[in-house]
């Protein structure tokens, strides 16, 4: 794969919220490529709203690919899979249309501690759980039938490194998490 320039946009994982700057899976990701990024990430940006900001930085930086890289913020508000994963094929058809390859990322599903923290109410994980292993399942399959790259965070923090102190308050990775993210992406690229 070649990429000319990278757009990135998403959440606050994208983003590189809780860690000090130069510290996110982005900036440390940018040191290691020989091609411009561009970090379009913001906090509490929803999948579901993403499309016209995605339209803009693409119109506005021209990239050769985009990375889509949310969802957890819609399934912890009980948005179901489902609808995400409408969009999900309106964002890669869009992206495409406007000249961008695109590349997602899997949710990375939230750590049981999480439930004692102000993101979600503790009657409500089992069910985020299930949304978001549908949600991830159904990338997944899309990336194999649309051919299109998939960093899956979610397995790699699920089974090959699941520590759950990689994520303090269940859902944003630290700086020891954010520099795996950036190593399996650089893997991935190459």
């Amino acid at each position: 794969m070649t990429i000319k320039k990278l757009l990135c946009c998403g959440d606050s994982i994208t983003y590189g919220y809780g860690v000090p700057p130069g510290a996110s899976w982005y900036e440390l990701l940018a040191k290691k490529v020989d091609f411009p990024m561009v970090n379009a990430g913001a906090n509490g940006a929803r999948l579901l709203d993403l499309l016209p900001k995605m339209q803009r930085e693409i119109r506005l930086h021209q990239p050769s690919h985009v990375l889509i890289f949310a969802g957890i913020n819609d399934l912890i508000q009980q948005y179901p899979a489902r609808l995400l994963i409408k969009e999900i094929d309106k964002l890669l058809r869009e992206a495409e249309r406007l000249g961008a390859t695109p590349i997602f990322a899997t949710a990375i599903m939230p750590k049981a501690h999480i439930q004692r923290t102000a993101w979600i109410y503790e009657n409500q994980y089992d069910a985020i759980k299930k949304e978001v292993s549908s949600f991830n399942g159904f990338l997944r399959d899309f990336s194999l039938q649309n051919n299109f790259l998939l960093l899956d965070f979610d397995h790699f923090f699920q089974e090959v490194d699941p520590r759950p102190q990689l994520f303090p308050d269940g859902i944003h990775p630290n700086k020891e998490a954010h520099k795996l993210m950036a190593e399996l992406i650089l893997k991935q690229l190459s």
